[in-house]
Protein backbone atom coordinates (compact mmCIF):
# COMPACT_ATOMS: atom_id res chain seq x y z
CA UNK A 1 0.00 0.00 0.00
CA UNK A 2 1.44 3.66 -0.91
CA UNK A 3 -1.12 5.89 0.14
CA UNK A 4 0.09 9.51 1.10
CA UNK A 5 -2.11 11.66 2.42
CA UNK A 6 -2.36 12.39 6.19
CA UNK A 7 -5.76 13.16 7.58
CA UNK A 8 -6.26 16.57 8.85
CA UNK A 9 -6.48 16.78 12.56
CA UNK A 10 -8.99 19.28 13.75
CA UNK A 11 -10.43 20.04 16.93
CA UNK A 12 -13.11 17.75 17.22
CA UNK A 13 -15.71 16.64 19.82
CA UNK A 14 -14.98 12.79 19.71
CA UNK A 15 -16.47 10.79 22.22
CA UNK A 16 -14.39 9.77 24.87
CA UNK A 17 -12.73 6.48 24.55
CA UNK A 18 -11.27 5.90 27.87
CA UNK A 19 -14.71 5.47 29.80
CA UNK A 20 -16.68 2.42 29.82
CA UNK A 21 -19.72 1.59 31.75
CA UNK A 22 -21.15 -1.47 32.16
CA UNK A 23 -24.80 -1.91 32.36
CA UNK A 24 -26.40 -5.33 33.21
CA UNK A 25 -29.67 -6.13 33.46
CA UNK A 26 -31.70 -8.04 36.56
CA UNK A 27 -31.49 -11.82 34.53
CA UNK A 28 -27.61 -11.18 33.43
CA UNK A 29 -26.56 -10.16 37.60
CA UNK A 30 -28.90 -13.41 38.12
CA UNK A 31 -26.70 -15.85 35.51
CA UNK A 32 -23.60 -14.60 37.01
CA UNK A 33 -24.78 -15.49 40.12
CA UNK A 34 -25.98 -19.65 39.32
CA UNK A 35 -22.49 -19.49 37.41
CA UNK A 36 -20.40 -18.29 40.27
CA UNK A 37 -21.55 -21.62 41.52
CA UNK A 38 -21.25 -24.40 38.91
CA UNK A 39 -19.31 -23.82 36.32
CA UNK A 40 -17.19 -20.44 36.93
CA UNK A 41 -15.05 -21.92 39.58
CA UNK A 42 -14.18 -24.83 37.71
CA UNK A 43 -13.06 -22.45 35.08
CA UNK A 44 -11.56 -21.07 37.30
CA UNK A 45 -9.53 -23.65 39.34
CA UNK A 46 -7.92 -24.94 35.78
CA UNK A 47 -6.99 -21.76 34.04
CA UNK A 48 -5.32 -20.14 37.54
CA UNK A 49 -3.96 -23.51 38.47
CA UNK A 50 -2.24 -23.79 34.84
CA UNK A 51 -1.22 -20.02 35.02
CA UNK A 52 1.33 -21.49 38.24
CA UNK A 53 2.24 -24.22 36.25
CA UNK A 54 3.48 -21.83 32.86
CA UNK A 55 4.98 -19.47 35.41
CA UNK A 56 7.48 -22.21 37.13
CA UNK A 57 8.40 -23.29 33.85
CA UNK A 58 8.80 -19.42 32.28
CA UNK A 59 10.97 -19.27 35.77
CA UNK A 60 13.04 -22.25 34.96
CA UNK A 61 13.08 -21.26 30.66
CA UNK A 62 14.44 -17.97 31.43
CA UNK A 63 17.50 -18.32 34.18
CA UNK A 64 20.54 -17.61 32.53
CA UNK A 65 18.82 -15.39 29.86
CA UNK A 66 19.58 -11.78 29.15
CA UNK A 67 18.43 -9.18 31.96
CA UNK A 68 18.25 -6.07 30.16
CA UNK A 69 16.83 -8.45 26.26
CA UNK A 70 19.84 -6.66 24.49
CA UNK A 71 20.74 -10.49 23.67
CA UNK A 72 18.68 -12.55 21.44
CA UNK A 73 17.87 -16.01 23.21
CA UNK A 74 19.20 -19.46 21.17
CA UNK A 75 16.98 -21.04 18.97
CA UNK A 76 16.24 -23.80 21.36
CA UNK A 77 15.35 -21.17 24.69
CA UNK A 78 13.23 -20.43 22.03
CA UNK A 79 11.58 -23.35 21.38
CA UNK A 80 11.35 -23.73 25.14
CA UNK A 81 9.40 -20.32 25.21
CA UNK A 82 7.04 -21.47 22.41
CA UNK A 83 5.78 -24.26 24.90
CA UNK A 84 4.59 -21.77 26.63
CA UNK A 85 2.39 -20.26 24.14
CA UNK A 86 0.65 -23.59 24.09
CA UNK A 87 0.19 -23.22 27.55
CA UNK A 88 -0.94 -19.86 27.00
CA UNK A 89 -3.99 -21.37 24.31
CA UNK A 90 -4.81 -23.73 26.95
CA UNK A 91 -5.24 -21.22 29.76
CA UNK A 92 -7.79 -19.30 27.37
CA UNK A 93 -9.86 -21.91 26.55
CA UNK A 94 -10.44 -23.21 30.02
CA UNK A 95 -11.61 -19.09 31.15
CA UNK A 96 -13.77 -19.84 28.50
CA UNK A 97 -12.81 -17.78 25.37
CA UNK A 98 -13.02 -19.31 21.96
CA UNK A 99 -10.51 -18.09 19.68
CA UNK A 100 -11.08 -17.49 15.75
CA UNK A 101 -8.01 -16.94 13.28
CA UNK A 102 -8.25 -14.96 9.98
CA UNK A 103 -5.97 -14.01 7.61
CA UNK A 104 -2.44 -15.58 7.65
CA UNK A 105 0.56 -14.13 9.87
CA UNK A 106 3.63 -12.82 7.90
CA UNK A 107 7.08 -14.21 8.65
CA UNK A 108 9.52 -11.83 10.36
CA UNK A 109 11.20 -10.89 7.15
CA UNK A 110 7.92 -10.13 5.23
CA UNK A 111 6.57 -7.90 8.21
CA UNK A 112 8.79 -7.52 11.18
CA UNK A 113 6.43 -6.15 13.35
CA UNK A 114 2.47 -7.46 14.63
CA UNK A 115 0.10 -3.70 15.16
CA UNK A 116 -2.71 -5.06 17.17
CA UNK A 117 -5.68 -3.09 17.67
CA UNK A 118 -7.81 -1.81 18.72
CA UNK A 119 -5.99 -2.10 22.08
CA UNK A 120 -9.24 -2.42 24.82
CA UNK A 121 -8.32 -4.51 27.41
CA UNK A 122 -5.65 -6.83 29.56
CA UNK A 123 -7.01 -10.02 27.39
CA UNK A 124 -5.63 -8.56 24.53
CA UNK A 125 -2.40 -10.85 25.60
CA UNK A 126 -4.17 -13.09 23.92
CA UNK A 127 -2.54 -12.16 20.50
CA UNK A 128 0.61 -13.63 21.83
CA UNK A 129 -1.07 -17.01 21.86
CA UNK A 130 -2.61 -17.69 18.76
CA UNK A 131 -0.66 -18.96 15.55
CA UNK A 132 3.73 -19.12 14.56
CA UNK A 133 6.14 -18.28 16.85
CA UNK A 134 5.98 -16.40 20.32
CA UNK A 135 6.57 -12.99 19.46
CA UNK A 136 8.56 -10.31 21.58
CA UNK A 137 6.37 -7.32 22.69
CA UNK A 138 6.77 -4.07 23.68
CA UNK A 139 5.78 -3.22 27.08
CA UNK A 140 6.04 -0.42 29.83
CA UNK A 141 8.47 -1.58 32.62
CA UNK A 142 6.04 -1.81 35.36
CA UNK A 143 4.89 -4.65 33.84
CA UNK A 144 8.22 -6.73 34.56
CA UNK A 145 7.43 -5.97 38.23
CA UNK A 146 4.25 -7.82 38.44
CA UNK A 147 3.61 -10.93 40.24
CA UNK A 148 3.90 -14.09 38.38
CA UNK A 149 3.16 -11.95 34.76
CA UNK A 150 6.43 -10.52 35.19
CA UNK A 151 8.38 -13.33 34.84
CA UNK A 152 6.03 -14.47 31.75
CA UNK A 153 6.99 -10.95 30.07
CA UNK A 154 10.47 -11.72 30.57
CA UNK A 155 10.05 -14.60 28.09
CA UNK A 156 8.62 -12.44 25.13
CA UNK A 157 11.80 -10.68 25.25
CA UNK A 158 10.10 -7.20 25.96
CA UNK A 159 11.72 -4.00 24.61
CA UNK A 160 10.76 -1.81 28.06
CA UNK A 161 9.79 1.50 27.94
CA UNK A 162 9.03 4.09 30.63
CA UNK A 163 6.57 6.61 29.11
CA UNK A 164 7.20 9.10 31.21
CA UNK A 165 11.06 9.16 30.94
CA UNK A 166 12.08 10.97 27.81
CA UNK A 167 15.49 8.97 28.15
CA UNK A 168 14.18 5.61 28.18
CA UNK A 169 11.79 6.40 25.87
CA UNK A 170 15.05 7.33 23.16
CA UNK A 171 16.69 3.75 24.31
CA UNK A 172 13.39 1.78 24.08
CA UNK A 173 13.00 3.43 20.03
CA UNK A 174 17.17 2.42 19.61
CA UNK A 175 16.83 -1.01 20.45
CA UNK A 176 13.53 -1.38 18.91
CA UNK A 177 14.85 -0.45 15.36
CA UNK A 178 18.38 -2.37 16.31
CA UNK A 179 15.92 -5.51 16.44
CA UNK A 180 13.34 -4.92 13.54
CA UNK A 181 16.22 -4.22 10.95
CA UNK A 182 18.05 -7.69 12.56
CA UNK A 183 14.79 -9.53 12.72
CA UNK A 184 15.27 -11.04 8.83
CA UNK A 185 18.29 -12.76 10.22
CA UNK A 186 16.20 -14.95 12.40
CA UNK A 187 17.64 -13.96 15.41
CA UNK A 188 14.83 -11.83 17.06
CA UNK A 189 11.17 -12.87 16.88
CA UNK A 190 8.38 -10.71 15.53
CA UNK A 191 7.58 -7.91 18.14
CA UNK A 192 3.86 -7.16 18.75
CA UNK A 193 2.79 -3.75 19.32
CA UNK A 194 -0.29 -2.23 20.01
CA UNK A 195 0.07 1.51 18.44
CA UNK A 196 -2.36 3.42 20.67
CA UNK A 197 -0.35 2.92 23.46
CA UNK A 198 -3.38 2.11 26.02
CA UNK A 199 -6.43 0.95 26.39
CA UNK A 200 -9.98 2.51 25.62
CA UNK A 201 -13.36 1.66 24.62
CA UNK A 202 -12.96 1.07 20.94
CA UNK A 203 -15.67 3.99 19.72
CA UNK A 204 -12.31 5.35 17.89
CA UNK A 205 -8.84 4.58 17.23
CA UNK A 206 -6.94 7.25 18.90
CA UNK A 207 -3.78 8.87 17.82
CA UNK A 208 -0.99 6.29 17.13
CA UNK A 209 2.54 6.62 18.58
CA UNK A 210 5.08 6.83 16.09
CA UNK A 211 7.60 4.48 17.89
CA UNK A 212 6.53 1.78 15.63
CA UNK A 213 7.18 3.06 12.05
CA UNK A 214 10.52 5.61 13.00
CA UNK A 215 12.15 2.28 11.54
CA UNK A 216 10.78 2.30 8.16
CA UNK A 217 9.69 -1.23 7.71
CA UNK A 218 6.80 -3.32 6.56
CA UNK A 219 4.04 -3.80 9.00
CA UNK A 220 0.95 -6.33 9.32
CA UNK A 221 -2.05 -4.65 10.89
CA UNK A 222 -4.07 -7.33 13.32
CA UNK A 223 -7.61 -6.31 14.32
CA UNK A 224 -8.45 -7.71 17.35
CA UNK A 225 -12.46 -8.14 17.87
CA UNK A 226 -14.11 -9.55 20.73
CA UNK A 227 -17.53 -10.88 21.01
CA UNK A 228 -19.22 -10.56 24.12
CA UNK A 229 -22.55 -12.55 24.13
CA UNK A 230 -24.49 -10.55 26.65
CA UNK A 231 -22.47 -7.78 28.41
CA UNK A 232 -19.14 -5.68 27.54
CA UNK A 233 -16.94 -7.88 30.01
CA UNK A 234 -13.99 -7.20 28.53
CA UNK A 235 -13.00 -3.50 28.00
CA UNK A 236 -11.25 -1.93 30.29
CA UNK A 237 -9.44 1.21 30.68
CA UNK A 238 -9.63 4.48 32.75
CA UNK A 239 -13.30 4.59 33.76
CA UNK A 240 -14.77 1.43 33.97
CA UNK A 241 -14.96 -1.70 36.17
CA UNK A 242 -11.84 -3.06 38.05
CA UNK A 243 -10.38 -5.84 36.36
CA UNK A 244 -10.75 -8.64 38.98
CA UNK A 245 -14.70 -7.68 38.39
CA UNK A 246 -14.49 -7.98 34.26
CA UNK A 247 -12.28 -11.44 34.87
CA UNK A 248 -15.21 -12.69 36.78
CA UNK A 249 -17.88 -11.62 35.16
CA UNK A 250 -16.45 -12.92 31.48
CA UNK A 251 -15.50 -16.36 32.94
CA UNK A 252 -19.91 -16.66 34.06
CA UNK A 253 -20.54 -15.35 30.33
CA UNK A 254 -22.20 -18.73 28.91
CA UNK A 255 -21.83 -18.76 25.48
CA UNK A 256 -18.55 -18.37 25.86
CA UNK A 257 -16.49 -14.83 24.79
CA UNK A 258 -15.60 -14.97 21.57
CA UNK A 259 -12.72 -12.74 19.76
CA UNK A 260 -11.71 -12.66 16.19
CA UNK A 261 -8.06 -12.23 15.54
CA UNK A 262 -7.30 -10.89 11.88
CA UNK A 263 -4.08 -10.22 10.17
CA UNK A 264 -4.59 -7.95 7.37
CA UNK A 265 -2.14 -7.70 4.32
CA UNK A 266 1.19 -6.38 5.07
CA UNK A 267 1.57 -2.32 4.56
CA UNK A 268 4.83 -1.63 2.98
CA UNK A 269 5.95 2.11 3.25
CA UNK A 270 6.57 4.02 0.72
CA UNK A 271 9.41 6.44 0.27
CA UNK A 272 7.90 9.60 1.66
CA UNK A 273 6.32 7.32 4.78
CA UNK A 274 9.88 6.34 5.60
CA UNK A 275 10.76 9.62 5.88
CA UNK A 276 7.74 10.95 7.81
CA UNK A 277 7.33 8.67 10.39
CA UNK A 278 3.60 10.26 11.34
CA UNK A 279 2.53 9.70 8.08
CA UNK A 280 3.57 6.53 8.05
CA UNK A 281 1.03 5.56 11.31
CA UNK A 282 -1.69 7.85 10.17
CA UNK A 283 -1.88 6.08 7.09
CA UNK A 284 -1.51 2.37 8.56
CA UNK A 285 -4.53 3.92 11.59
CA UNK A 286 -6.75 4.74 8.42
CA UNK A 287 -6.38 1.55 6.63
CA UNK A 288 -7.03 0.04 10.37
CA UNK A 289 -10.19 2.13 10.74
CA UNK A 290 -11.62 1.49 7.33
CA UNK A 291 -11.59 -2.11 7.91
CA UNK A 292 -12.57 -2.13 11.66
CA UNK A 293 -15.47 0.89 10.32
CA UNK A 294 -14.80 2.96 13.09
CA UNK A 295 -13.66 6.50 13.31
CA UNK A 296 -9.81 8.35 13.74
CA UNK A 297 -10.03 10.50 16.97
CA UNK A 298 -7.00 13.10 17.98
CA UNK A 299 -6.77 11.38 21.68
CA UNK A 300 -3.28 10.19 23.19
CA UNK A 301 -2.05 8.58 26.33
CA UNK A 302 -1.70 12.10 27.46
CA UNK A 303 -5.29 12.58 27.51
CA UNK A 304 -5.73 9.59 30.19
CA UNK A 305 -3.12 11.65 32.67
CA UNK A 306 -5.89 14.65 32.46
CA UNK A 307 -8.23 12.18 33.76
CA UNK A 308 -5.81 11.03 36.78
CA UNK A 309 -4.97 14.51 37.19
CA UNK A 310 -8.52 15.97 37.53
CA UNK A 311 -8.90 12.97 40.04
CA UNK A 312 -6.96 14.20 41.89
CA UNK A 313 -8.44 17.42 42.36
CA UNK A 314 -11.91 16.70 42.21
CA UNK A 315 -12.77 17.08 38.84
CA UNK A 316 -14.88 15.12 36.74
CA UNK A 317 -12.06 12.74 34.80
CA UNK A 318 -14.95 12.18 32.31
CA UNK A 319 -14.70 15.62 30.94
CA UNK A 320 -10.98 16.33 31.65
CA UNK A 321 -10.10 15.48 27.96
CA UNK A 322 -9.04 17.72 24.99
CA UNK A 323 -7.89 15.39 22.39
CA UNK A 324 -4.13 16.28 23.21
CA UNK A 325 -2.65 15.29 19.72
CA UNK A 326 -4.68 18.15 18.10
CA UNK A 327 -4.02 20.52 20.68
CA UNK A 328 -0.31 20.62 21.03
CA UNK A 329 -0.38 20.20 17.01
CA UNK A 330 -2.61 23.23 16.53
CA UNK A 331 -1.64 25.25 19.67
CA UNK A 332 1.98 23.56 20.59
CA UNK A 333 0.52 23.09 24.37
CA UNK A 334 1.85 20.70 26.43
CA UNK A 335 0.81 18.24 29.11
CA UNK A 336 1.93 20.45 32.13
CA UNK A 337 0.17 23.55 30.48
CA UNK A 338 -3.13 22.11 29.83
CA UNK A 339 -2.97 20.80 33.39
CA UNK A 340 -2.44 23.78 35.07
CA UNK A 341 -5.88 25.00 32.61
CA UNK A 342 -7.74 22.61 33.89
CA UNK A 343 -6.78 23.49 37.94
CA UNK A 344 -7.88 27.45 36.51
CA UNK A 345 -11.17 25.54 34.86
CA UNK A 346 -12.04 23.59 38.03
CA UNK A 347 -11.37 26.39 40.37
CA UNK A 348 -14.42 27.98 38.21
CA UNK A 349 -16.67 25.04 39.70
CA UNK A 350 -19.35 25.54 41.67
CA UNK A 351 -20.41 21.91 42.59
CA UNK A 352 -18.33 18.51 42.60
CA UNK A 353 -20.39 17.61 39.42
CA UNK A 354 -20.20 20.40 37.56
CA UNK A 355 -17.94 20.02 34.94
CA UNK A 356 -18.85 23.33 32.84
CA UNK A 357 -18.99 26.94 32.62
CA UNK A 358 -20.52 30.09 31.99
CA UNK A 359 -19.70 33.57 30.89
CA UNK A 360 -20.82 34.90 34.60
CA UNK A 361 -18.08 32.41 36.33
CA UNK A 362 -15.11 33.62 33.57
CA UNK A 363 -16.19 37.29 34.46
CA UNK A 364 -15.67 35.64 38.16
CA UNK A 365 -11.84 34.25 37.14
CA UNK A 366 -11.09 37.65 35.24
CA UNK A 367 -12.51 39.66 38.24
CA UNK A 368 -14.62 41.55 35.54
CA UNK A 369 -18.43 42.46 35.57
CA UNK A 370 -20.10 40.09 33.76
CA UNK A 371 -22.61 42.54 31.67
CA UNK A 372 -19.34 43.94 29.88
CA UNK A 373 -20.47 43.50 25.96
CA UNK A 374 -16.94 42.82 24.90
CA UNK A 375 -16.23 40.02 27.35
CA UNK A 376 -19.29 38.85 26.45
CA UNK A 377 -18.38 39.11 23.02
CA UNK A 378 -14.95 37.89 23.70
CA UNK A 379 -17.18 34.46 25.42
CA UNK A 380 -19.06 33.94 22.29
CA UNK A 381 -15.80 33.95 19.51
CA UNK A 382 -13.34 32.26 21.28
CA UNK A 383 -14.62 29.91 24.07
CA UNK A 384 -18.93 29.26 23.24
CA UNK A 385 -18.22 27.81 19.78
CA UNK A 386 -21.44 25.40 19.98
CA UNK A 387 -23.32 28.56 21.34
CA UNK A 388 -24.46 26.46 24.49
CA UNK A 389 -24.34 29.30 26.58
CA UNK A 390 -21.32 27.43 28.69
CA UNK A 391 -18.27 25.81 27.65
CA UNK A 392 -16.35 22.57 28.70
CA UNK A 393 -12.87 22.39 29.66
CA UNK A 394 -12.17 21.38 26.28
CA UNK A 395 -13.79 24.47 24.74
CA UNK A 396 -11.90 26.58 27.36
CA UNK A 397 -8.51 24.75 26.31
CA UNK A 398 -9.20 25.69 22.34
CA UNK A 399 -10.33 29.28 23.28
CA UNK A 400 -7.32 29.90 26.19
CA UNK A 401 -4.75 28.61 23.24
CA UNK A 402 -6.47 30.30 20.28
CA UNK A 403 -6.47 33.71 22.41
CA UNK A 404 -2.98 33.47 23.63
CA UNK A 405 -1.83 33.33 19.36
CA UNK A 406 -2.58 37.31 19.83
CA UNK A 407 -0.10 37.82 22.29
CA UNK A 408 2.92 39.64 20.60
CA UNK A 409 4.92 43.08 21.09
CA UNK A 410 3.14 45.02 18.40
CA UNK A 411 -0.63 44.11 20.41
CA UNK A 412 1.25 44.70 23.69
CA UNK A 413 2.49 47.88 22.39
CA UNK A 414 -1.29 48.96 21.47
CA UNK A 415 -2.37 48.05 24.84
CA UNK A 416 0.23 50.86 26.64
CA UNK A 417 -1.05 53.04 23.94
CA UNK A 418 -4.46 53.00 25.06
CA UNK A 419 -3.62 52.76 28.84
CA UNK A 420 -1.57 56.44 27.88
CA UNK A 421 -4.28 57.89 26.18
CA UNK A 422 -6.44 58.33 29.14
CA UNK A 423 -7.27 62.06 28.42
CA UNK A 424 -9.43 61.18 25.15
CA UNK A 425 -12.31 61.93 24.82
CA UNK A 426 -13.38 59.11 22.26
CA UNK A 427 -12.05 56.59 25.26
CA UNK A 428 -14.18 53.52 25.12
CA UNK A 429 -16.27 53.41 28.61
CA UNK A 430 -15.33 49.75 29.11
CA UNK A 431 -11.29 50.39 29.05
CA UNK A 432 -11.78 51.75 32.06
CA UNK A 433 -13.17 48.88 33.80
CA UNK A 434 -10.42 46.20 32.07
CA UNK A 435 -7.61 48.68 33.01
CA UNK A 436 -8.62 48.73 37.12
CA UNK A 437 -8.65 45.09 36.56
CA UNK A 438 -4.99 45.09 35.28
CA UNK A 439 -4.00 47.50 37.94
CA UNK A 440 -4.91 45.60 41.08
CA UNK A 441 -3.43 42.55 39.94
CA UNK A 442 -0.38 44.64 38.67
CA UNK A 443 0.14 47.16 41.82
CA UNK A 444 0.52 49.92 39.41
CA UNK A 445 -1.03 51.28 35.67
CA UNK A 446 2.09 49.86 33.59
CA UNK A 447 3.55 52.61 30.86
CA UNK A 448 5.96 49.89 29.45
CA UNK A 449 6.20 46.52 28.53
CA UNK A 450 8.09 45.00 30.97
CA UNK A 451 8.35 41.56 32.65
CA UNK A 452 5.57 41.92 35.00
CA UNK A 453 3.22 43.61 32.53
CA UNK A 454 3.89 40.41 29.93
CA UNK A 455 3.72 38.11 32.22
CA UNK A 456 -0.08 39.05 33.17
CA UNK A 457 -1.11 39.32 29.29
CA UNK A 458 0.24 35.63 28.85
CA UNK A 459 -1.06 34.27 31.61
CA UNK A 460 -4.59 36.03 30.87
CA UNK A 461 -4.63 36.32 27.17
CA UNK A 462 -7.86 37.53 27.34
CA UNK A 463 -7.10 41.31 28.14
CA UNK A 464 -5.56 41.46 25.20
CA UNK A 465 -8.47 40.92 22.96
CA UNK A 466 -10.95 42.67 25.35
CA UNK A 467 -8.51 45.62 24.75
CA UNK A 468 -8.67 44.99 21.02
CA UNK A 469 -12.73 44.66 20.80
CA UNK A 470 -12.80 48.27 23.21
CA UNK A 471 -10.15 49.44 20.52
CA UNK A 472 -12.05 48.87 17.48
CA UNK A 473 -15.43 50.47 18.86
CA UNK A 474 -13.63 53.78 19.60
Amino acid sequence: MTTTTMTTATMTTAQNPFVNRMKMSSLQWAQVALMSVTIAPVRFILAFGLLIITWVIASIFTIGASSDFTVPVSKFRQSLYNLLRKMGRVIIFFLGISIEVRGRRASSREAPILLGCPHSSYMDIIVWFVTGGLPAAMTKEENLRLPIFGTLFKAVQPVCVNRTDVKSRAIALNRLKARVCGSGSGEWPQIVIFPEGTCTNKTSLITFNRGAFVAGVPVQPLAVRWQCPHVDCITWTEVSEPSWKLIWIMICQLPSTRVIIEYLPVYHPNTEEVAEPNLYAANVRNVLAEHLRVPCSQFTYEDRSLMRHARKIGFPEEHAVVEFHSAHKHFGVSLPRIKSHLDTFSAMMTSPLQHDVSVQQLAQLLQLPADLASLRELFSTHYDVSNRGRIDFREYVRGFSSLATLVDDIACERIIRAISDSGSRHRHREIDVILNRVEENLGFRPDQIDSNFLEFIQNRPEFVKLFQLCMEEQ
